[in-house]
């Protein structure tokens, strides 16, 4: 087998928020292609008509098919319809190639983001997504990435018994960091700073942490929803159903 054909690259993506974001890194995590969309003003996401394209942009641009040696899925949580697509695209792809595939938390993908920044140094991180509903999604990561508290959802009440659970103020990322800023700080937590890249997440960091994590079957990956869907509770309302 040449070269050119060794199967050392890691194709990742996620479709958790309203961005969409694909790249193809090598097992370090250094990035050899990439694609990226976030709608304007009054866009509607579109992940289903730019993921596949995206995909194979960035898989061609790096050499084609026989170079991926893993697929990591970015699984939430974050929107249903966005997560929806994304692991079933990422299913297609493991079953139409026989590529093997990782599971990653959307989550855990943004606070690596955060990992080569000086004011994330030796100090947890607060991974935070906007829920919507005045929810957000949370993660807690100690300073050496291992997990504080998994993946929840809460409203902003709560975010001072999270911050209690790390000695030292964390560093708070993520668009529901900005969303709730007053909130964060008030329970003690620090938040990047408004420009920071810490708060989008990186298709990069999905590669990343896929090229580390357990391969799981492809029919086995699950999106973390953590909630149900607001088309669900809105028929629920309307028909008055209840649980």
């Amino acid at each position: 087998m040449s070269a050119s054909t060794v199967r050392d690259l890691v194709l990742g993506f996620d479709t958790s928020t309203d961005l969409t974001t694909v790249a193809v890194t090598d097992r370090s995590g250094e990035r050899v292609s990439a694609w990226d969309h976030s709608p304007s003003d009054g866009e509607r996401p579109a992940h289903a008509s730019d993921l596949l394209p995206a995909v194979d942009e960035c898989v061609e641009s790096a050499g084609g098919w026989q170079r991926i040696a893993r697929i990591g899925i970015g699984v939430g949580p974050g929107s249903y319809t966005g997560l929806r697509v994304g692991v079933a695209t990422g299913r297609a792809l493991a079953q139409a190639t026989g590529i093997e595939v990782a599971a990653v938390s959307t989550l855990e993908a943004l606070a690596e983001g955060a990992r080569g920044l000086p004011e994330a140094e030796g100090r947890a991180r607060m991974a935070v997504l906007d829920a919507r509903r005045r929810q957000a999604f949370v993660s807690l990561f100690a300073s050496d990435g291992s997990v504080v508290l998994p993946a929840t959802c809460v409203e902003p009440e709560e975010f001072g018994r999270i911050v209690a659970l790390v000695s030292d103020p964390p560093l708070a990322l993520g668009d529901g960091s900005l969303r709730f800023l007053g909130e964060l700080e008030s329970a003690g937590a620090e938040v990047a700073g408004p420009e920071s890249t810490a708060h989008s997440i990186d298709a990069r960091h999905v590669c990343r942490l896929a090229s580390d994590a357990e391969v799981t079957p492809f029919d086995a990956i699950e999106p973390t929803y953590l909630r149900e869907p607001d088309a669900k509770r809105w028929i629920e309302r309307d028909t008055g159903k209840t649980d």
